[in-house]
């Protein structure tokens, strides 16, 4: 009787591991899972991140070309006005002469 109630311990407590085995597994198998899930949302965002970034610095990269550009027509602004000022004493310059020419002609012709 001492050699079957033993069996008995025994048949359970091998039982018992086999439960134990199977329950770890399983829960191997779900951080597994969880594992390659983390592994895939990482890999997911480090693009989304990657994305990210090239577009900034392509949006960096514009930014610093129309600030150029926009330099640049500053200064095509500012040669047009001074080209517009010289016309402008050149006009009066040559308005004083026609003047003087005018005031000159009706002088000798009196």
């Amino acid at each position: 009787q001492e050699k079957t109630t033993k069996m008995e311990l025994y048949r359970k407590l091998q039982s018992q591991e086999e439960e134990l085995t199977q329950q770890r597994e399983l829960r191997f198998a779900e951080i597994e899972k969880g594992l390659k899930e983390a592994k895939a949302e990482v890999a997911h965002k480090s693009q989304l991140a990657r994305e990210v970034e090239t577009q900034a610095e392509t949006l960096s990269i514009e930014r610093d070309s129309l600030k150029a550009e926009v330099e640049a027509a500053e200064d095509a602004v500012k040669v047009a006005q001074r080209a517009v000022q010289n016309a402008s004493t050149k006009e009066a310059d040559l308005q004083m002469q026609v003047g003087d020419a005018r005031a000159s002609y009706e002088e000798a012709n009196r």
